[in-house]
């Protein structure tokens, strides 16, 4: 596909969308009548970008406002290009988009896995982008400091779309973090499709954070394609937000790819948190992890719909997958749905699910102890997840997320 030949299909989809309902089997667990009377209009922004939250120390900072991304003029360590749909885009971009094209036009015509359905919200996120990013790490660069991306939202009408495309080349290493704000009372609709591709021995870690208010939902989609022997180690730590719905799609089309996928969901209230993953082996001799954890209270949900795809021929892959959930109160509620589909007969693929609730005899200890019971049981809470953020390999993103948690854990209580 050529560059000329997306712009073309984004211009023909439809400006008032079909929605999905709970009849739709990918959607059987959400429902989006809230969404019924949402304009499918770009989002304007009103007002200037402001925010004071924080981000991880010594980051890139690239922040988006209502979707657009603002490229800062300092030198980076890495490329980034602001796309704009109405001019015509470095030869660089235009000759990796091409390849990059070809390669999920390879990977997605095997029959009978679905890819060929289309995506509603991703199909509205290609017609409403006015100026996308890509983000190209250099061969051998080692970036240490985290980029991040951040997105503001300052207008209530209309819908956010960022687009962004990642290249991380042969034998780079670079850290990614997207941070999420929204607003407590408007209804803010954000679409973020995010597509990247590791080239061999190629090192990225991707981190992606919820931090919206009441008002804000986000149904996005990250796409990623593995060469051989590279590396993804991926955590999305949803705690706030109306509804948050994570499309989270892997494919390993070289091998010795190995890959890490972490989910962290803190919810309380009425929120909804849906983590759906497709980890597609298309090649073998690849390894891939699963781990989701979730802590509810109120009457919030989360869903974790993980499959795995081990294609015909692909042996010798290894893949798990685990789903963990704390429930702190009788109406919060866990669906967890693993897929396993399995076409080769030399592989290793595990799935499990549990859920269960705090536990007196622990909670008694640490009060034999002298702790309070409050304190008590928020160290239940955070233990019970902190596995996850300590396997995070760079180290002031790391530091940064545990701060987060604590922040996470007070909102359970309010």
């Amino acid at each position: 596909m050529s560059w000329q030949t997306y712009l073309n299909h984004a211009a023909n989809v439809t400006t008032t969308p079909v929605l999905p309902t709970r009849r739709d089997e990918e959607w059987k667990y959400v429902s989006l009548q809230f969404l019924g009377h949402t304009d499918f209009v770009k989002a304007i922004a009103t007002a200037p970008a402001t925010s004071s939250s924080s981000i991880p120390s010594g980051a890139h900072e690239i922040v988006f406002v209502d979707g657009v991304p603002q490229v800062p003029a300092t030198d980076l360590p890495f490329a980034a290009e602001l796309i704009d749909r109405s001019k015509a885009p470095s030869a660089v971009f235009q000759s990796w988009f091409e390849a990059f094209a070809a390669l999920k036009q390879k990977t997605f015509a095997a029959k009978g896995f679905g890819f060929e359905q289309i995506d509603v919200f991703e199909d509205q996120n290609a017609r409403l982008w006015d100026k996308a990013l890509f983000l190209q790490i250099p061969d051998g660069e080692v970036i240490a400091q985290p980029i991040v991306l951040r997105f503001i939202s300052t207008s209530s009408e209309g819908v956010r779309a960022p687009r962004i495309w990642i290249s991380a080349s042969k034998r780079s290493k670079a850290s990614i973090v997207e941070v999420y704000e929204g607003a407590t009372v408007l209804n803010r609709l954000t679409l973020p499709v995010i597509e990247a591709e590791l080239a061999d021995s190629a090192n990225l870690a991707l981190t992606r954070v919820d931090r919206g208010g009441e008002g804000f939902s986000r149904i996005g989609r990250s796409r990623v394609f593995l060469r051989g022997n590279a590396n993804l180690e991926s955590l999305v730590f949803a705690m706030g937000s109306k509804l948050v719905r994570d499309n989270s799609d892997l494919h390993l089309v070289g091998e010795n790819a190995t890959a890490r996928l972490h989910g962290l969901s803190v919810a309380g209230g009425d929120q909804v948190i849906d983590h759906h993953t497709t980890v597609d082996h298309v090649v073998g001799h690849c390894q891939t992890q699963q781990l989701y954890k979730s802590v509810l209270s109120g009457q919030s949900r989360v869903v974790f719909n993980g499959r795995v795809i081990i294609r015909h021929d692909s042996q010798k892959a290894n893949s798990d997958q685990l789903n963990q959930s704390l429930l702190l109160s009788g109406t919060a509620e866990v669906d967890s749905k693993p897929q396993l589909e399995i076409w080769a007969d030399d592989v290793k693929a595990t799935h499990g699910a549990t859920v269960g609730q705090m536990n007196e005899d622990e909670i008694f200890y640490l009060a034999s102890r002298a702790i309070p019971r409050p304190e008590a049981e928020s160290m239940i809470r955070q233990g019970f997840t902190r596995d996850l953020l300590m396997q995070v390999t760079n180290d002031s993103v790391r530091e940064w997320l545990l701060t987060l948690q604590t922040e996470a854990d007070q909102r359970l209580l309010s």
